[in-house]
């Protein structure tokens, strides 16, 4: 069953009274005006174009107020939409009526119900959940495009003795720590010094050291007496974290040490694996990992998922025996919506829920900015040097700067957090671009720099622009169709030589897929990283920045923000290539700040032009129009959900008889063996029948969500928020099992 769900549009109201509270953007709503109610039940969506243009079916009834007969009727809508991913809302505005039946009433009254109708949703704009309208919108939605991913599997180590992972982006790169005689390691996940002329390298651990005279393959013990220049650390953001565990508490476990020279994964278990079988399938899967780790008994195969990717092997302890699984057993399907490890069926293809990854991640996060005085800077190491990208045409890459700078026909382009800027000079001065080339978006999938491809300019004015990116921004892929993370390739091995320096490059490129545990998690519509066993910056080759300005690298709070450590964060954002990033921010565009950007219909300018004082007024204007539209609504109570438009265009609810259908005769049983009258159609009243049960399932599934998310909660059992146990902490990522 191909569905990806999405309903609801319209009017901000609650559904049931006991659920006012749970879910306040619920169905069905009422509206009373001019001596009759209106009941609107939850739109049925045919088709959401560009995640801006929406066409859906919805049941009304109408009922004269003080009157106990009430009216069906079937509309077809067409309107716009916006979607608001921090509140995770939708706008539904501008909408019109495309047609209106309504089969029980005579001539007279459904010319008063008609006119009665169209004055309440024509032209108007409502507010819906967004989790209500993935539940039920077709794929057909989809717009971002296919990338073929790297499939091949990364090194996988299982333990079930205590264990950590470090991983090196190629071979161990020592560089000075200022003030000091001492060394440290820049490219892994770890904190990890060494004193000048000295062959031990010191870890910090848990609240303490290990030390080893190889930090390539140990062994590590306790480390004993540290090296004095501990004590003499710069006293800044970047060295706070590490000053804190001087001199630090005795190690009283040395865990196990897996070492690789790229990025990897790691299965811990907590101790002898706990097996639990999921009922109606073969399947059952290890309960004491943070790991998604099953078995398959029809296969005799363990199955692991990890950024998006299943891979399978008859054996756990043998890192190489891992293969990518190209087609799961079917039991993955079968996993019940309500079982906590349902949140992986967003991996599965053509679940509910991979579907609804794929619209998400072709619904763009969009934002308006001022065109006047928002510009960037950009500070190269040395004079600016580029690098052709094959494949596109004439597109050059700057190589010695961490922003995305770009050249093409003597113009040069910068994507900086999903804003383009343009320049007739590789220093600037910057200004707000417009229009980027085509060029710049066939960069391949497999360079580093293919995300900017994602960043749109969708609408542009005298004084703004509208931008947005999708998934793809962020490294949420969309291949043989659901979502991946990552392309999925060690760039130091890719195409030979050619990217080997990428391994000790200053800038070093997006995070292939591995490195950090990458989980996908439904609210967030993106993959968060699950990275407890993978060091203090939760993952592959996080450990420092290069800052071009001051020629020096910074490393975890000055580099990553407040947040580095936390566990439920996003895996890779561009943003987490600057020194300096906004955690606080809902989007990549939080880190403009208020000054430049325009976010869920807020105006947010602080210095603004009489034009853009005017935009403001307007936006206040249509707010308080729709506060006064709200006032007038109210939950319909003691109401149910129950009713839909058919396939062929009549009123259908849903009871404890089963399905009826509205006639001139009122409601009478549906008997979807038998022919529909409406041949015209080209329906049967299977087709009908079937229809209606797959609506009444998304709406379900809708309402669920919907209700989840405006708890607080996440989607289904406790790794629903995207990770199970927590982590992080001092402990940095390493904490005990």
């Amino acid at each position: 069953m191909k569905r990806i769900f999405a309903l609801c549009l319209l009017m901000p109201l609650v559904i049931h009274a006991q659920e006012e509270e749970a879910d306040p953007l619920g169905w069905p709503r009422l509206i009373e005006k001019d001596g009759l109610e209106l009941v609107a039940y939850q739109p049925q969506i045919e088709e959401w174009k560009d995640n801006k243009r929406v066409v859906m079916q919805m049941a009304l009834e109408v009922t004269p107020k003080g009157k106990e007969q009430s009216h069906v009727a079937a509309v077809r809508l067409r309107a716009r939409t916006k979607v608001d991913f921090s509140s995770r809302t939708v706008e539904i505005s501008k909408a019109t009526i495309a047609s209106l039946e309504f089969p029980d009433a005579d001539p007279q009254q459904t010319a008063k119900f008609r006119k009665f109708v169209r004055g309440l949703l024509d032209k108007r704009t409502w507010n819906t959940s967004l989790d209500r309208m993935l539940a039920n919108a077709k794929r057909a939605g989809q717009t971002q495009r296919e990338v073929r991913v790297n499939t091949e599997p990364p090194p996988i180590y299982y333990s079930e003795k205590h264990a950590i992972l470090i991983q090196y982006l190629g071979e161990v790169d020592f560089q000075p720590i200022p003030g000091t005689k001492l060394r440290f390691v820049t490219n892994t996940n770890w904190d990890i010094v060494r004193p000048d002329g000295s062959t031990e390298a010191f870890l910090q651990y848990d609240e303490g050291w290990l030390k080893t005279n190889n930090p390539m393959a140990g062994p590590w013990q306790p480390a004993g007496e540290l090296p004095p220049d501990l004590r003499m650390l710069p006293n800044d953001d970047s060295w706070a974290a590490l000053r804190s565990h001087v001199p630090g508490k005795p190690i009283q476990e040395v865990p196990q040490v897996f070492v690789s020279l790229r990025p990897a994964e790691m299965i811990l278990v907590d101790g002898e694996r706990m097996m639990e079988s999921i009922e109606g399938t073969q399947l059952s899967y290890v309960a004491n990992t943070d790991a998604d780790l099953f078995h398959h008994k029809g296969t005799d195969r363990w199955y692991f998922l990890v950024a998006g990717r299943w891979f399978e092997s008859r054996e756990l302890k043998n890192r190489g025996s891992w293969a990518w699984a190209d087609k799961l057993p079917e039991d993955f399907a079968k996993i019940p919506e309500d079982h906590e490890m349902a949140d992986v069926r967003a991996s599965v293809p053509d679940t509910p829920e991979s579907d609804e990854a794929v619209l998400q991640a072709s619904i763009p996060r969009m934002a308006t900015v001022q065109r006047e005085g928002t510009t960037i800077e950009v500070v190269y190491d040395g004079d600016p040097a580029f690098e052709e990208i094959e494949g596109t045409g004439g597109v050059f890459f700057a190589i010695n700067t961490p922003s995305d700078v770009f050249r093409f026909d003597n113009q040069y382009y910068c994507c900086a957090n999903g804003v383009w800027f343009i320049a007739t000079s590789p220093n600037g001065p910057w200004v707000v671009c417009i229009k980027v080339p085509e060029q710049v978006y066939s960069i391949p999938g497999d360079h580093p720099k293919h995300n900017v491809t994602y960043v749109n300019v969708y609408e542009s004015n005298d004084d703004e622009v509208v931008y947005g990116y999708t998934g793809g921004y962020y490294g949420c892929y969309y291949w043989r169709r659901r979502v991946w993370f990552g392309y999925g390739h060690w760039w130091g091995f890719r195409r030979g030589v050619r990217f080997a320096r990428w391994m000790h490059y200053r800038y070093r490129p997006v995070h292939y897929a591995y490195g950090m545990g990458a989980r996908y998690n439904a609210y967030k519509g993106t993959f968060l990283r699950n990275a407890r066993a993978y060091g203090p910056y939760g993952g592959v080759g996080r450990g420092a920045a290069w800052n071009p300005r001051t020629k020096q690298y910074v490393r975890g709070k000055a580099a990553y923000g407040a947040r580095q450590g936390r566990i439920a964060t996003t895996a890779y954002s561009p943003a987490a290539r600057n020194y300096v990033r906004n955690r606080k921010a809902t989007s990549i565009y939080g880190s403009w700040g208020k000054k430049v950007t325009a976010r869920d219909n807020q105006w947010a300018a602080a210095e603004r032009t009489q034009a853009q004082a005017r935009a403001a007024q307007r936006r206040q204007a249509q707010a308080a129009a729709q506060a006064q539209q709200r006032a007038r609504m109210q939950p319909a109570a003691k109401r149910t959900n129950n009713m839909y438009v058919g396939r062929d265009g009549r009123v259908y609810r849903h009871g404890q008889n089963g399905w009826q259908v509205k006639g001139k005769g009122g409601w009478q049983k549906f008997d979807h063996t038998r022919k529909q009258a409406r041949s015209q159609k080209k329906v049967t009243g299977q087709d009908v029948h079937r229809d209606l049960r797959r609506q009444q399932y998304s709406r379900s599934r809708a309402q669920t969500r919907s209700r989840h998310y405006s708890r607080g909660r996440a989607s289904s059992g406790r790794r629903s928020s995207g990770y199970r146990r927590g982590g992080g902490g001092r402990r940095g990522g390493g904490g005990r099992r």
